[in-house]
């Protein structure tokens, strides 16, 4: 999503579309031998001002393991 060719798909969800949640798992949350950059959300289809989304970056979390009781709390 940060490369230039997706820059169209950014904007327009940015502005048509609410970001409700958005989880950044580690690197090594699925596979500890891989690396995996990914992340997933939720959207709204439609446009909400002063949304109050919620945002788990899970970086420091260490493997699978750890991460899912953390997520889970913080929901």
């Amino acid at each position: 999503m940060f490369i230039s060719s997706y820059e169209k798909l950014r904007k327009q969800l940015i502005d048509n579309k609410t970001i409700v949640s958005l989880v950044r798992p580690s690197y090594h949350a699925f596979f500890e031998s891989a690396a995996v950059p990914l992340c997933t959300f939720i959207f709204m289809n439609k446009y909400v001002n002063d949304a109050d989304a919620k945002y788990f970056y899970l970086d420091d979390l260490g493997y699978t393991d750890d991460q899912v009781p953390r997520l889970l709390d913080g929901i």
